[in-house]
């Protein structure tokens, strides 16, 4: 494999045991023929010779994604647990490995296999990805099209969250209650819906006690200048507002929590 052609004319092997040395001997390859291109740029030698071991490199890194998607293509196939071949001195009874184990066994790894099988699920990302490499003069990479294979995966969906979900119901629940219908259902959720809010709101009485508790510790002097912190990272006007809605709402909680 010194000349790119004879990379470029060599078919990927049959077996998963010849595909991982193929893959092993092209990234050694590769790295040799980088670490050439790198000198060539410091020495400054002519275009002709620093493209020609370019474009050595993009086959060969070509090659070896091709290989390592074959990889992946068989890995797949295999079932998490295989017969052995019977020896000649068995019992009788077939001996069982991993697929793991059998991976392991010619040097692939449970992440190697991971990335492998993600490369032969998405064949034509690896081809857009190739593309684009030539296209910018650069020799593509597995962690490129594994980037690139992640950016195209559907986004999971957003987590809603159960506060809010609860406060829109219960908004339109007090709209429904001014039009008068509203069912027996519909209020059984919504006192659920409250439940959800009160828990809530407890949960941020307690922290928000926390935090003051927390201040107590300030002498008059630290306090002044926690204060100046705060003047310098928020809007007054906008920070007075929230802290006197805020006192007024826990002042409302504490007195009717005092009538019990």
């Amino acid at each position: 494999m010194n000349e790119v052609t004879t990379y470029q004319s060599q078919q990927l092997p049959d077996t998963l045991g010849d595909l991982s040395k193929f893959v092993l001997i092209g990234r050694e390859k590769l790295k040799a023929v980088r670490a050439e291109i790198r000198a060539i740029e410091k020495v400054g030698l002519a275009k002709e010779v620093h493209e020609q071991k370019l474009h050595e490199a993009q086959e060969i890194a070509e090659a070896v994604l091709d290989a390592e998607i074959r990889i992946g293509e068989l890995t797949e196939k295999i079932p998490k647990a295989i017969n052995q071949y019977k020896s000649a001195t068995d019992n009788g009874v077939d001996g069982k490995k991993t697929k793991s184990a059998t991976l392991s066994e010619i040097g692939i790894n449970e992440k190697q296999k991971e990335r492998f099988e993600k490369l032969a699920r998405h064949p034509e990302i690896v081809e857009e990805a190739k593309r684009e490499a030539r296209a910018k003069g650069e020799v593509i990479s597995r962690s490129q099209v594994l980037s690139a294979i992640n950016a195209n995966a559907p986004k999971p969906p957003k987590k809603k969250d159960p506060v809010i979900e609860a406060t829109i119901r219960h908004e339109e629940f007090e709209e429904q209650k001014k039009s008068g219908v509203v069912s027996l259902t519909d209020a059984r959720h919504d006192e659920r819906d409250k439940n959800i809010l009160a828990r809530s709101l407890l949960t941020e009485i307690m922290d928000c006690n926390r935090r003051v508790n927390a201040l107590a510790v300030f002498n008059k002097t630290e306090a002044l200048e926690r204060i100046k912190e705060i003047e310098t990272a928020s809007s007054m006007d906008f920070l007075i507002k929230n802290l006197s809605n805020s006192i007024q709402v826990l002042s409302f909680i504490k007195n009717k929590l005092t009538q019990r």
